[in-house]
């Protein structure tokens, strides 16, 4: 009988796309914001234009660059259409952040609703297209606006609860199309903002609001490294796994801090819980990988719990 003939060869880096049609199109998208953000500070140094008329100027940009995109360059231009489309992204991220934080026109509430909604769009046409440079425009975005709108006031509830529509939207997206580098910036960004919420306001009145934030943000990569693990994708795998694991370094760190020492049964009691569920994951999904995890992570915080707690 004939043999069947071999397989193709993996694919490898189109580095020529990258230096050719595809890098000239998102140089020239980034070019296009870097003139758009000189236009707009030439106008207000200049004093043209009242704020509200600057900031109409500017949402009209990039909803234009966003419906041209979609209507005018898909057929034949699709390179071109996913730099435009990221461009009129970060115009209007760029449009409600000067809203807010320079002329306050928009409320907290409204600027903070209307930038998760063009993080929503950046994500429905990088998954609609395979916009890598839009799904990355969006990501970004999405993470820097918490940070971008902040007024100093700690909203631990909304906080989390953003960051946790964020990641699981985003790895939605790496799913759909496949993209490791959607899920190592979701978790990188997503990691440090929570880093950042833990070195600026976490105090013993909010540990149980930040273990059950941490928790919830923990399931959602966890979740992601399950459904991609038989997708033959181990470096996603391998970052949504260490995703994952992040609560379990949160409550080593909590165990080490002494402001938590009189709180010692809950963090204990907390750090069962998450043992627990690993473990039942684990024994579920085959991946024993969890259970040392979580072995070696409750060895080290009865270890600095005893240092912890005051006398």
């Amino acid at each position: 009988p004939p043999t069947e003939p071999p397989a193709p060869p993996a694919p490898s880096f189109d580095w020529e796309s990258m230096l050719g049609v595809r890098g000239a199109a998102w140089m020239g998208g980034i070019t296009l914001v870097v003139a758009a953000a000189f236009f707009a500070k030439w106008s207000i140094d200049q004093g043209f234009f009242s704020p509200t008329i600057r900031i109409a100027m500017m949402l009209l940009a990039g909803t234009g660059a966003l419906a041209w995109a979609e209507l005018k360059l898909r057929e034949g231009f699709d390179s071109t259409a996913n730099a435009v489309s990221g461009a009129g992204v970060v115009t209007l991220y760029l449009a409600f952040f000067a809203a807010h934080s320079l002329y306050q026109l928009f409320g907290l509430t409204v600027t903070f609703v209307a930038m998760m909604l063009v993080t929503g769009v950046a994500a429905v046409i990088a998954v609609r297209h395979a916009a890598l440079f839009t799904a990355v425009i969006g990501l970004v975005g999405g993470l820097a606006t918490p940070v971008l709108i902040s007024t100093g006031v700690d909203r631990p509830l909304g906080f989390f609860s953003y960051l946790l529509v964020l990641a699981v939207g985003f790895l939605h997206v790496a799913e759909r199309r496949q993209w490791s580098a959607i899920t190592m910036l979701s978790l990188a960004g997503t990691a440090l903002l929570q880093l950042g919420w833990y070195g600026t306001y976490l105090a013993p009145e909010k540990l149980l609001v930040a273990m059950g934030a941490f928790a919830a943000i923990g399931a959602a990569y966890l979740w992601h490294a399950l459904r991609v693990a038989d997708a033959k994708e181990p470096l996603a795998y391998q970052v949504s796994l260490g995703g994952g694991l992040v609560p379990l370094v949160f409550v080593v760190a909590v165990a080490a801090d002494p402001r938590f020492g009189p709180q010692w049964a809950l963090v204990l009691g907390y750090l069962a819980a998450l043992g627990a569920g690993l473990t039942w994951i684990a024994l579920r999904h085959t991946q024993p990988v969890l259970v040392a995890a979580s072995a070696a992570a409750t060895g080290l915080a009865l270890t600095v719990q005893g240092a912890a707690i005051e006398p």
